[in-house]
């Protein structure tokens, strides 16, 4: 109930202190949930359960019509109208601390993932996926991308990597699998890739054979996959009884 003239005049005091209204015992609340003003709630038990949590039936409504799918559209009013875009943000030239950075990552973790993902269960139609597509096409490109290494992409590999018999023979080698022990298995294309990212360099001890996803995942960490890989192709020469060349840089 709100707190206003028309009802406090029907508000007696008892003898105990309380607020009472007719034979309903009430409390005053601090705020409601969607407004934010100060209430009075029935208190419908003695264990202060079952309290409610808005001033009046029409807060109530409000706050479930914004939980259930007008949050987007008051965000893009606001976007459209540039409410809180410069200086009209309130963190307009201002920069969160350390500590406060902290708080929000710990409140998000967990919140947006798995079961609590709005898209949880749900697959993109082939509409929505160009759209995302079209949306993301020249962006992190070239030098923009964070793994940007000066262009070496367009480097020319060694004379043997032109022929195909000399990949095909890397992956017999290898049993024609992926050799990460982590591999996602989300790609059944096996290619070539060169442990110390070194093109030109194709020695065999140097090419190890992993699936198309586990081959863009070593651009990452490459010191780390380098390591890695290095002693899963050291490994496998021990067991083979073949020789391992130990300078790659």
């Amino acid at each position: 109930m709100k707190i206003c003239w028309d009802n406090l005049e029907r508000i007696r005091i008892t003898s105990r202190g309380n607020l009472a209204v007719n034979n309903d015992m009430y409390i005053e609340m601090d705020s409601c949930i969607y407004c934010g003003e100060p209430y009075l709630a029935a208190q419908r038990s003695r264990s202060g359960k079952n309290i409610a949590e808005f001033c009046s039936k029409s807060c109530g409504k409000m706050n479930h019509i914004v939980t259930t799918g007008a949050r987007y559209k008051i965000s893009k009013t606001r976007k459209l109208k540039k409410l809180a875009t410069g200086s009209n943000n309130p963190m307009f030239g201002k920069k969160h601390s350390l500590e406060s950075i902290n708080k929000i990552a710990e409140s998000l973790v967990g919140k947006y993932s798995g079961k609590n993902s709005h898209n949880y269960g749900r697959k993109l139609s082939k509409k929505t996926r160009d759209k995302i597509s079209n949306s993301r096409k020249g962006q992190l490109c070239g030098s923009d991308n964070p793994n940007w290494k000066g262009g070496v992409s367009c480097e020319p590999y060694c004379f043997e990597w032109s022929f195909e018999e000399f990949k095909d023979y890397i992956k017999e080698r290898d049993g024609n699998k992926c050799l990460n022990p982590d591999c996602w298995k989300t790609s059944n294309k096996l290619c070539v890739h060169h442990i110390n990212y070194n093109k030109k360099d194709c020695e065999p001890n140097n090419l190890i054979t992993l699936c198309c996803s586990c081959n863009s995942r070593a651009n990452k960490d490459r010191e780390w996959h380098k390591d890695r890989y290095k002693s899963i192709i050291y490994r496998r020469n021990l067991v083979n009884g073949t020789h391992t060349d130990f300078s790659l840089q």
